[in-house]
């Protein structure tokens, strides 16, 4: 088994990008979780379809929102008071399953 550290950045000119300093990769935002929003509306993903089970998951999902900044670019954005941590926990565990899979080639961002 091994541990790969990735932590979000807001800017990079590419979707993953190894950082030699701080021995991570890097992943930008806003095209995380525009894959994942984007699975979503193409209904690539099931969820139990107990209301009560969900219903807290589905609320940090929607906390999520698309902003567009003053200089033209656009990032997904939540109130400070409402989380969004399942959503998060999502983008992440769909780029372990990507790398697993082999459709992230980790070599290639290094």
């Amino acid at each position: 088994a091994r541990i790969l550290k990735f932590r979000y950045v807001g800017n990079q000119n590419v979707y993953l990008k190894w950082n030699t300093k701080g021995a991570f990769y890097t992943v930008h935002r806003t095209p995380a979780v525009d894959s994942i929003m984007t699975q979503f509306k193409m209904g690539l993903y099931q969820f139990p379809r107990e209301k009560k089970v969900m219903e807290v998951a589905f609320t940090d999902i929607l906390n999520e929102h698309v902003e567009v900044t003053r200089e033209g670019r656009k990032r997904w954005d939540h109130a400070s008071n409402k989380p969004d941590d399942f959503l998060h926990g999502l983008v992440f565990g769909r780029i372990a399953l990507q790398v697993s899979t082999g459709e992230l080639n980790l070599g290639s961002a290094l």
